[in-house]
């Protein structure tokens, strides 16, 4: 064993170790950047094996892991052989010893037909994957026998009134937040579940809590029959297997089963709450139900004479080392009239683009494997021919240019003006500064009458800075002003050098000479030149069994031309006609803030802010008379474009005048003010239109009135908006905004008429890369909405989105996905920029021009049964993958065995195996664009037979 330290990760957790022998070595285990466990190699008797464990976290009890690891001293090895971490877990995992695997052998390649060229001696080039298929086919339905045998269902008809189950049926109908309220005054233990939360195994007592181990147990090691099984049994409880009938016949076992499963259902409305229970009440929940059913298969003692009945068959054959398995290695299924909680809400931020994610198929996996074999020669790239006696000399030079700038090239244009007018102002300013430094100018200022004018008085002496002479400071003015602005440009033009020097220039030049001598030859010389081609050995490897999702992506390449658009300063999104909005002529611009028309929306569209606001609808003019005239007249004016509709007057006399009587005309209408207390009067007008005559006629007798008449008049008219100011209105504002929309839609089509030009084109590998990107950006997407959609917590998503994210990563086999497109057939932006890469890539072509994408990705073996749990609920069971139990909806008396059926199909796929299984192998030539110059100069002839 070497002596110098090691480490491995397992998931998030990271081990560390040294074997140099006695007193020298040492094992650590790392977790989030902390020590949770450590101990001297080789492992002493009592910390063998040695159990780690994290310390939980009060807010998010999920973030913990434990383990055990165990050393053989006979094989120098340490092995861990249980690791459970978020979201996984490993088992048996070797660190180092002697029994280490070591990598996995290479297939071989099937043998050449030709011999291999002797005397030269090659390294043989490695493996690689080179794309994945399927071959798919739907699960079949299950059977009742497999129902029973392989799944453990709940009796909703014995659950116990006042249940836990009865009140989450209840709360059901109220939604999905009622259901977890529930939950939570289960897990809170509080009323009316005051102690009814098991918290940990243990609370159930002998013989359950023992069930658990005693699973994980049978799940290592299956026994090979019945005796064995309940030999293991009966040790692992304590009891003996009559003993174990007897209890398990009785009213205690089903109080405890039911206890059992009204703790399951509470942690499945929250998982995550106490991850561990979960499991041990899953792997409980299995192996007594596989208990009960081989006690109930055991026939009862014969009572008196039994000869010649029939007796049934013996236990050991109704229960084979098969069925055993299955019993042990049983799902749970929720009751489906609870399970999976109803969503949260139809649809969550806009999932119209999508369909979400569709369990589709249980598919084999096969991939192709390729091996670089070596290269041949291909089609002839060139000849040169020379005549004898002839020098003929070729060159052919490459040149590439880069140039790095700082300012975008868009922006050049306004840059050099700005430069331009910046350039009088900094040397204006320079000139300042540098007469600022080197003299002192004493000048004042005066204000006198007029306030307008300014006087400023300027003294002309010139005094050097703190007293000492400068050369500069001569009397001569002219020299002065030259030697400050020399100075002053000089300094601008440091300073513009140096902003300028920020631009780079990047130049590679390649210069091929060829020359062919044929002066010293009696014959005609040819050089021929032949593509180099590699030649790759490839062949199918089966890798088994995997669980196959079904995406359905509209517009895949949105993203991505969305992406290209917005580095140019440009939307994706091509500014819609007036027509779109349903404007065909001014008229139809609308005030309405309701309707698709509205002008403030349309000139945010189209970005015009030089529009005027509509015209008020109604305004008001008004006019006051107050007395003292037997007759006062006005003529009150009415808004340009409005027309007088009404009039309201109010006559208020002065106090203690009771004889006063007045006759007010507005317009073609009058009212006769009879005295008395102050009244109001509404008079309806004509349509006036410019200005309405209005007057006051005191109407009273002169001998009849005590005093001169006095009073107050105030006449108020509504005029109401004229359809022809409307219509200037609405014509001017219709210019301002088709205007705005020429504008854009030009800029947008001069934009993407210089598509080809300016944006960059990818490698056939890149551009596979960008479509895998794309795929794996929307498809994560579609599957946070669906998280959404279920839960409705929008708010914990953001927050813990990462732990989500990180699940798809490693539940999801990306690498594997496979996927096909569907060409657009709409006539649109992105069908016209798609055209443009026709013939650089095929791939990239069909993906830029995909109308939907139709994408199938494997889910990983360690994560198939999470992953329907997750599809299900839209939330991560925390604990092991085989434990997940499956859910079996119930929608209007009927029940959904789709989950169900995948996870029969599931536990088939895993019982078969994965091990790989090589197929045929096929022989492929790839051309590459390397040349060389061919030996000889006969030209190739290529043989072979017609097809």
């Amino acid at each position: 064993m070497n002596d110098y330290p090691e480490k491995r990760e397992i998931g998030p957790v990271i081990f560390r170790w040294r074997f140099g022998g006695i007193g020298r070595g040492y094992i650590e285990v790392e977790w989030l950047g902390h020590i949770i466990a450590q101990a001297p190699l080789p492992l002493p008797d009592k910390q063998n094996p040695l159990h780690f464990f994290s310390q939980p976290d009060p807010q998010n009890p999920m973030r913990a892991v434990n383990g055990e690891m165990h050393y053989t001293a006979s094989s120098k090895s340490l092995l861990v052989t249980r690791l459970e971490y978020p979201d996984g877990e490993a088992r048996n995992e070797l660190l180092f010893g002697g029994d280490s695997p070591g990598p996995r052998p290479p297939v071989p390649l099937p043998p050449d037909s030709e011999p291999a060229e002797t005397g030269v001696i090659v390294e043989r080039p490695p493996e690689s994957d080179l794309f994945p298929y399927l071959y798919l086919a739907q699960w079949p339905g299950i059977t009742a026998t497999e129902l029973e045998n392989r799944f453990v269902q709940y009796d909703t008809g014995s659950a116990p009134k006042n249940s836990f189950y009865e009140k989450l049926v209840e709360a059901r109908q109220q939604g999905r937040g009622a259901m977890v309220d529930q939950a939570d005054l289960f897990l809170a233990e509080k009323a009316p579940y005051t102690g009814r939360y098991l918290r940990t195994i243990d609370a159930l007592g002998v013989p359950m809590d023992r069930l658990p181990s005693l699973n994980e147990g049978f799940r290592r090691s299956p026994p090979v029959d019945l005796a064995e099984f309940k030999q293991r049994t009966e040790v692992a409880l304590e009891m003996s297997w009559s003993d174990i009938g007897e209890y398990w016949l009785g009213e205690i076992f089903s109080g405890q089963m039911e206890r059992c499963w009204q703790n399951l259902m509470a942690l499945n409305v929250q998982p995550g709450f106490n991850r561990q229970l979960g499991d041990q009440l899953l792997a409980t929940l299995a192996l007594a139900t596989l208990i009960a059913r081989i006690v109930a298969s055991e026939p009862e003692p014969p009572e008196g004479d039994a000869d010649g009945e029939a007796l049934p068959p013996e236990p050991a054959l109704l229960w084979p080392a098969e069925r055993l398995g299955e019993g042990i290695r049983a799902t749970v299924v929720l009751p489906g009239t609870v399970f999976p909680l109803p969503s949260a809400k139809e649809s969550a931020r806009g999932g119209a683009g999508d369909t979400g994610p569709v369990p589709y198929a249980i598919g084999d996996l096969k991939l192709v494997r390729q091996r670089l074999r070596g290269y041949c020669l291909g089609e002839v790239s060139g000849i040169e021919n020379v005549m004898r006696g002839e020098y003929k000399e070729s060159s052919e030079r490459r040149l590439r240019e880069s140039r790095v700038e700082e300012l975008e090239s868009d922006s050049g244009l306004q840059q050099v003006d700005r430069e331009l007018s910046g350039q009088r102002q900094d040397l204006l300013a320079e000139a300042l500064n540098t007469l600022e430094e080197n003299f002192q100018y004493h000048y004042e200022s005066q204000y006198g009458p007029p306030a307008k004018q300014l006087t400023v008085i300027v003294d002309g002496t010139v005094q050097p800075v703190d007293g000492k002479p400068q050369k500069t400071a001569t009397s001569d003015a002219t020299r002065a002003a030259r030697l400050l602005t020399q100075r002053a440009a000089g300094s601008l033009a440091r300073r513009l050098h140096w902003q300028r020097s920020s631009a780079s220039i990047d130049r590679d030049e390649r210069c091929t000479v060829r020359r062919v001598d044929a002066s010293g030859m009696d014959n005609n010389l040819r050089a021929i030149y032949r593509w180099v081609n590699k030649i790759y050995q490839c062949w199918t490897v089966t890798l088994g069994k995997r669980f196959i999702l079904e995406f359905l992506v509209r517009n895949p390449s949105q993203g991505y031309i969305s992406g290209s658009f917005s580095l140019r300063g440009l939307s994706l999104r091509e500014p819609p006609p007036l027509i779109d909005f349903d404007v065909k002529n001014f008229q139809d611009i609308s005030v309405d803030p309701k309707s698709p028309a509205y002008y403030a929306n349309l000139a945010a569209e189209y970005d015009v802010v030089d529009i005027q606001p509509p015209p008020a609808p109604r305004v008001i003019s008004s006019a006051a008379f107050q007395g003292g005239e037997p007759v006062c007249r006005q003529s009150i004016p009415v808004a340009p474009g409005y027309r007088a509709v009404s009039a309201n007057v109010t006559v208020s006399p002065a106090p203690g005048d009771d004889s006063l009587k007045l006759c007010v005309s507005v317009g073609q209408q009058s009212y006769e003010y009879p005295g008395g207390e102050t009244e109001t009067a509404q008079l309806k007008l004509s349509g006036q239109t410019g200005q309405v005559p209005a007057a006051v006629l005191v109407s009273t007798p002169k001998k009849s009135l005590k005093t001169p008449a006095g009073y107050s008049v105030a006449v108020e008219i509504e005029a109401e908006l004229g359809e022809q100011a409307l219509d200037e209105w609405k014509l001017a504002t219709f210019k301002a905004i088709s205007a705005g929309c020429t504008r854009q839609r030009e800029r947008y089509y001069e934009m993407v008429g210089s598509w080809p030009s300016r944006v960059y084109q990818p490698s056939p590998l890149g551009a596979r890369e960008a479509v895998r990107d794309e795929l794996r950006r929307d498809i994560v997407r579609q599957l946070i909405r669906h998280v959404e959609k279920l839960t409705g917590e929008s708010g914990n998503i953001a927050l813990g989105g990462q732990r989500y994210v990180q699940f798809l990563e490693r539940a999801l086999a990306w690498e594997e996905m496979a996927y096909a497109f569907t060409v657009k057939t709409e006539d649109d932006v992105g069908t016209a920029i798609s055209q443009q890469y026709r013939g650089e890539d095929e791939l990239f072509s069909a993906f830029l021009q995909a109308g939907l994408a139709r994408v199938l990705l494997p889910v990983t073996p360690d994560f198939a049964f999470r992953m329907l749990y997750f599809l299900a609920s839209g939330q991560i069971w925390p604990g092991a993958d085989t434990l997940a139990p499956v859910f079996c909806p119930q929608e209007e008396g009927t029940l959904d065995y789709r989950y169900v059926n995948l996870a029969n199909a599931l536990k088939e796929s895993s019982e078969a195996g994965a091990e790989e299984e090589r197929g045929e192998s096929w022989e492929l030539v790839v051309p590459t664009d390397m040349t060389v110059l061919q030996e000889g100069d006969e030209l190739p002839v290529f043989t072979g037979e017609m097809p």
